[in-house]
C-alpha cells in the first residue's frame, strides 16, 4: 500500500492522483463546488460487478470531502476501512470529515487510528486543528510545541502548524507557514483552494494571492 510519506511529504508531482484531482473535479467557486457532490460519480468508472477498488473510493470520498458532502464522504471511506481496517489515508480523510461535520470525537478517534499506522506530523496537525475547534488551547499549543521540537530533527511541514494556526483564530502564524508550505512545494497545498480547512482564512487578501502564487486559481 502506498505510504502516506510518499505523496504528502515530499516535492509535488503534477500527475499525482489524489490531490491534482481534487483541483481539476472539485470548483474553487463555492456555489458551484456545493453543485459538485451528486455529479462526482460520473468521473469515476462504475464498480458494479467488479471487485472493490479500494484507491478509486478512497479518491471518491476525497472529492465528496471537498465538495463539503461529508455525509458521502464518510460512507464512501467506511466501506473502504470496512475492508482495509489501517488504511492510513482512509482514516485520516475520514477523520477530516467528522470534523468539518462536527463530530469531533469522531474525528479525534480516527486521526489517533491513523497515527497508529503512520505517526506522521500531518496528523498532528489535525490533532491540533480538531482540538483547537473544541476551544482546547492548551491541548492544541502542546501538539504545536511537539511540531516545532519535532522539527528540529526531522522534516515537519509547515503545513502542520498551518492547519492549528488557522483554528486557533492565528491568522499571521497561519499565513506564515502556508507560505513556507508553498516554499516546501508540499502536497497538501494543492487542495488549499477547496479545503474546507482554511475557511477561516479565505476573506483575507493574503488568501487569494497565495491561491494565485500556487497557481490553483485555474
Amino acid at each position: 500500500m502506498t505510504s502516506f510519506a510518499s505523496i504528502t511529504e515530499i516535492p509535488v508531482r503534477p500527475s499525482e492522483p489524489l490531490f491534482e484531482s481534487s483541483r481539476q473535479a472539485v470548483p474553487a467557486d463555492r456555489s458551484r463546488r456545493e453543485q459538485t457532490g451528486t455529479e462526482i460519480l460520473a468521473d469515476y468508472p462504475s464498480n458494479s460487478g467488479e471487485p472493490f477498488d479500494l484507491s478509486t473510493n478512497l479518491h471518491l470520498g476525497w472529492h465528496y470531502l471537498h465538495a463539503r458532502n461529508y455525509d458521502a464522504a464518510i460512507e464512501q471511506l467506511k466501506k473502504v476501512i470496512e475492508l482495509e481496517p489501517k488504511f492510513f489515508l482512509a482514516h485520516l480523510i475520514l477523520g477530516m470529515a467528522y470534523e468539518q461535520q462536527g463530530n469531533f470525537p469522531g474525528a479525534l478517534e480516527e486521526f489517533k487510528e491513523a497515527s497508529l499506522s503512520e505517526n506522521s506530523p500531518v496528523v498532528l496537525g489535525f490533532l491540533g486543528y480538531t482540538y483547537a475547534a473544541l476551544e482546547d488551547r492548551s491541548k492544541a499549543m502542546e501538539i504545536l510545541d511537539e511540531l516545532r521540537e519535532r522539527s528540529k530533527h526531522s522534516y515537519v511541514p509547515a503545513y502542520s502548524m498551518a492547519l492549528i494556526h488557522s483554528r486557533l483564530g492565528e491568522q499571521d502564524e497561519a499565513f506564515e507557514h502556508l507560505d513556507k508550505a508553498f516554499m516546501e512545494r508540499n502536497q497538501w497545498l494543492i487542495s488549499l483552494n477547496v479545503a474546507p480547512e482554511f475557511d477561516s482564512l479565505r476573506l483575507d487578501p493574503r488568501f487569494e494571492t497565495l491561491v494565485r502564487r500556487a497557481n490553483l486559481d485555474q
